[in-house]
């Protein structure tokens, strides 16, 4: 009911400004059709904020309905950076990726994975200056301990970390303005923005890396950041990676 009630009258907003974009109403400059674009991209925000706060309530609510199937990794990033290349080169961003070939799969839910990775890119295009890079790669890791060293106890505590086992990594870096060491263990937090990061091009209302904490965990995960203010950051996931089926 909460997501009808509040996405019915931006639709219907969105719907008129459409009619006038398409100049069903009559002659618009290409001026004016800017300002449309801007104003429909602003509703599809809006809806993209609901969609995400609605998701956290169901993750904790134990509601969210997820359909885990085992993916390749690299597919999955692809994927989602392909949707983000236009983004970035508006911004005179460089996006790339850097994927190795014989990763093992992940057990995943397609449709909120896209959400997460999407969320962390939207993140990484807003805080890059022009001129920036954002790279996303993924490899395997057998050995976790060797990778969560720096993990906020804020995040995981010591205990809660993997000792053992294979993982597919996926990390996002990007160059853009940093996140201060004191707000890497709660930034994942419903609402919490760091200070510096509020002054990125757009700002974001911090649900969005809150979203990303509650899926990797639905997926048997783990996710945290690492940075320094002014030299970019690196969000890492690690998802358990699934042993091969043998050939036949």
């Amino acid at each position: 009911m909460l997501s009808h009630d509040l996405k019915s009258p931006i639709t219907a907003v969105v719907g008129s400004i459409d009619l006038v974009r398409e100049a069903k109403l009559g002659p618009v400059t290409e001026d004016q059709r800017e300002y449309l674009n801007a104003a429909i991209e602003s509703c599809e925000e809006m809806v993209e904020m609901i969609d995400t706060l609605l998701g956290i309530h169901k993750f904790e609510a134990g509601k969210m309905k997820l359909s885990f199937r085992d993916e390749d990794a690299a597919s999955l990033v692809n994927r989602s950076v392909t949707k983000f290349q236009t983004l970035a080169q508006r911004g005179d961003i460089r996006l790339f990726t850097t994927l190795p070939s014989g990763l093992p799969p992940v057990s995943a839910d397609r449709s909120s994975f896209n959400r997460i990775l999407g969320n962390l890119l939207s993140n990484a295009v807003k805080f890059t200056p022009e001129g920036g890079e954002i790279e996303v790669s993924a490899d395997l890791v057998q050995d976790p301990g060797t990778v969560t060293g720096k993990v906020p106890e804020q995040n995981y505590a010591p205990q809660q970390l993997p000792a053992e086992g294979e993982f597919v990594r996926i990390r996002v870096r990007d160059s853009g303005v940093g996140i201060p060491e004191e707000a890497l263990g709660s930034i994942f937090d419903r609402f919490v923005q760091a200070r510096n990061r509020r002054q990125g091009k757009t700002r974001g209302t911090g649900l969005g890396l809150a979203f990303c904490r509650k899926a990797v965990d639905a997926h048997g995960g783990y996710i945290w950041a690492e940075s320094e203010p002014g030299a970019g950051s690196v969000f890492t996931i690690l998802l358990p990676a699934q042993p091969e089926e043998p050939e036949e």
